[in-house]
């Protein structure tokens, strides 16, 4: 799965997987803290007559890194950002060949960047001694953390945040997904019975809402993502005659539908996207800004979809011949194509996006 994805397992592991100073909340052990904001200690890095300006912070496992592995600390107060508007601002690594010297003789720290998963110099590795103090270190070669993150034997202090409650999610369960769902329905119906065939979290910073960040945290720490599986009808007609053996089917469909919001469909917007790594989808009958969703999730997706055999065209016509071989009459029929939906949604289960592929290699017919 890509690196803004993961699965969740539940574990037999004391508050959620973490192991915690009972006495004080304190981490010992963040190797699996997928579920916690993360404070450091004020004592440990800043000192006695300096004030606290460690903001709301959140760990993320990813499994192309070890299980230990924390991106950097996002920042989500807006009254410790040097600037208002400056929200989803990270701590960046600075670079060995470009940084400065300061007067104690080591590099000076980079300045805070807005997140960007492609940016290597965002990533740290924590390492803890097993005793509740850390210290940090860049994935990136040439990198320095920030000078309070690189010195040893800080410690962290955790806190449950609300409304994540995160199920069992395995990613995609690929025995599942060929099997496609039954004909078991009613013509009458416009859809299948849904079946869940994947599950995975992704966490806050790789989607952008229309609201401030630090509230966005609040509502969801995580966002839920499953894909579904149904049978959509895209051509139906009675045999009013009660003599016709044959159906021809000529039905023209959209390949992709996207849906903001449950019922808002939107576009996406080609023309933004790259300079903060995310892919925007706004509203057809609005200028609102609309939803954000990272670059590296959106190309998951789709190479998802076309491993999956969807074709990526912007509509798509079916043109076949349907012939009924039963012996009795039929009075109705319907010709179906499979949708492969993936669903966004927060952790209070309202949904962000919806993203319906249809794929048209895949047709089934009904005659009742």
């Amino acid at each position: 799965m890509p690196t803004s994805r993961y699965p969740c397992t539940q574990q037999r592991r004391s508050q959620d997987g973490l192991s915690i100073n009972q006495n004080q909340d304190r981490i010992l052990d963040i190797s699996c803290s997928k579920t916690r904001n993360l404070n450091l200690s004020p004592h440990a890095v800043l000192g006695a007559t300096k004030s606290l300006e460690f903001e709301i912070s959140h760990s993320l496992r990813t499994e192309s890194l070890p299980s230990d592995t924390l991106h950097s600390k996002v920042r989500t107060d807006p009254t410790r950002l040097p600037f208002a508007s400056s929200l989803r601002k990270v701590y960046t690594c600075s670079k060995e060949d470009i940084a400065c010297c300061s007067c104690h003789g080591g590099a000076k720290d980079a300045k805070l960047r807005a997140f960007d998963h492609r940016n290597a110099y965002q990533v740290m590795e924590i390492k803890g001694d097993g005793n509740g103090k850390f210290t940090a270190k860049s994935v990136a070669p040439d990198g320095h953390p920030p000078s309070f993150l690189g010195r040893e034997h800080w410690k962290l202090h955790a806190s449950k945040p609300k409304h994540c409650a995160l199920r069992e999610a395995w990613g995609l369960d690929a025995a599942l997904r060929p099997c496609l769902p039954d004909l078991n329905f009613p013509i009458a119906a416009a859809d299948g019975p849904k079946i869940t065939v994947g599950r995975w979290y992704c966490p806050f910073m790789f989607v952008k809402e229309a609201c401030r960040l630090r509230d966005q945290m609040k509502r969801s720490m995580f966002y839920e993502i499953s894909l579904e599986q149904f049978w959509q009808k895209v051509y139906a007609c009675e045999n009013h005659s009660g003599h016709d053996k044959v159906v021809e089917v000529n039905a023209l469909f959209g390949s992709l539908l996207v849906v903001m919001d449950g019922g808002k469909e939107v576009v996406q917007d080609r023309t933004v996207h790259g300079d903060d790594g995310m892919v925007w989808f706004r509203p057809l009958d609005s200028s609102a800004k609309g939803i954000g969703l990272s670059l590296a999730v959106w190309e998951r997706i789709r190479w998802e979809q076309g491993r999956g055999g969807w074709i990526a065209d912007e509509e798509e016509r079916m043109v076949r011949l349907e012939q009924h071989e039963g012996t009795n009459r039929w009075k109705k029929f319907a010709c179906y194509v499979l949708v492969e939906r993936f669903v966004v949604k927060r952790m209070d289960g309202s949904s962000v996006l919806t993203f319906d592929f249809r794929h048209s290699i895949k047709v089934r017919s009904k005659w009742e």
